[in-house]
């Protein structure tokens, strides 16, 4: 479960301890609210949440925009234990993998060495 929500361990402390130039830029100016909105549209059908699960694909946007960047494992970490004290599995289901990839495509840029604009993902 480790390696899922966070990565190989070292990897991990070599991020933290040497953050990519991208993801310092990403995390000082966020992510246009209008772009990850659409292409999480995109990826997701939103017509088919509960408003719960709504409430917290809205929080992840927000986070999305202020930082630029979140990491799988805050998804489990306030704000979004509101919404379920299990994670994203228990709230969303089997849908919850699309909610991980999203996330996962988004973050892809930030964590790049070289920020390539022709990288699919937002940002």
């Amino acid at each position: 479960m480790f390696t899922r929500l966070y990565g190989d361990k070292s990897r991990i402390l070599f991020e933290v301890e040497n953050p990519p130039l991208s993801l310092l830029i990403r995390s000082i100016i966020g992510l246009d609210r209008a772009e990850v909105e659409t292409r999480l549209a995109e990826y997701i059908n939103r017509g088919v949440f509960t408003p719960q699960q709504l409430r917290f694909v809205d929080t992840l946007v927000d986070c999305l925009v202020r930082d630029g960047y979140v990491p799988l494992g805050a998804l489990y970490e306030p704000p979004f234990d509101q919404f379920h004290f299990e994670g994203p599995e228990e709230l969303f289901g089997p849908a919850a993998e699309r909610i991980f990839d999203f996330v996962e495509m988004t973050n892809r840029p930030a964590m790049s060495p070289l920020c390539d604009a022709s990288q699919r993902g937002v940002g």
